[in-house]
């Protein structure tokens, strides 16, 4: 989670080892403690100022709430979906490298999934309404249609192969785009077939790009009486404090 300490020491270290990674930054929802909030502020923001990776952001409140379907038809509730969403991007081969390279490439630091999960093509009959149903369960109150990047993993039965090609999904998210969100942005698209009987599609979408204001903003609404008084405590460092808050509330 953003309120641990650690995370940009071990991201720190992985940047100094050349290593490619991804952040995941699950925030404490609104009602958490001040000092949990403080610290997820304080974390997300010295990974920022090091630009050591790419962050892809979580609301825990909202996890906590996801209800959706894994592909063999069971029930996947809650955290449970954030270990589901590793699982896909993982089995992806080579997405640690190409997703950090992506971020580098378009100089994105941050991220935040929407996701379909074992959706059955017989019931939902295409991709373009598999795609709408992302949209019912955000993991981050933001403006999606502020982003200016999108990357579009597929993971379907082989026998789909040659329905959902590249170009096929390339074009099929760009049409959802355009009438669904009113955005045109460049997307990556990228798939997975496995050797499996069924129909169900499972597809993770990571918008890049979107508006960090109201986000950061109303987290720093939060904790600015908490701040000031570990200000005048000498508990934290002034100057780095300011820089690392001037940089997350920028324009």
């Amino acid at each position: 989670g953003t309120a641990a300490g650690l995370l940009p020491l071990l991201h720190k270290f992985f940047n100094n080892k050349a290593k490619n990674s991804l952040a995941l930054g699950i925030f404490p929802s609104m009602a958490h403690s001040s000092d949990a909030l403080f610290n997820a502020f304080s974390c997300t923001g010295m990974i920022s100022l090091e630009n050591t990776t790419p962050l892809l952001f979580f609301d825990q409140g909202k996890l906590e709430e996801y209800r959706g379907v894994h592909r063999k038809g069971d029930t996947l509730n809650g955290v449970e979906a954030l270990d589901y969403l590793l699982e896909i991007l993982l089995e992806k081969d080579g997405f640690l490298r190409d997703f950090f390279t992506l971020s580098r490439n378009f100089n994105l630091q941050y991220f935040t999934p929407l996701m379909a999960t074992g959706c059955s093509l017989e019931i939902y009959e295409n991709l373009r309404n598999i795609l709408d149903i992302s949209l019912e369960q955000p993991l981050l109150d933001i403006d999606i249609s502020t982003s200016s990047l999108i990357y579009v993993l597929v993971r379907s039965p082989l026998s789909y192969s040659s329905e959902f090609t590249k170009g096929v999904i390339e074009y099929e998210v760009s049409q959802w785009m355009n009438e669904s969100l009113g955005i045109d942005i460049p997307q990556v698209v990228d798939t997975i077939f496995r050797e499996e009987y069924g129909d169900r599609l499972d597809v993770v979408m990571l918008m890049g790009g979107f508006d960090t204001k109201p986000l950061f903003g109303g987290i720093y609404e939060r904790i600015k009486r908490f701040t000031q008084m570990n200000l005048e405590q000498n508990l934290i460092e002034a100057d780095h404090w300011n820089k690392l808050k001037e940089n997350l509330l920028k324009d």
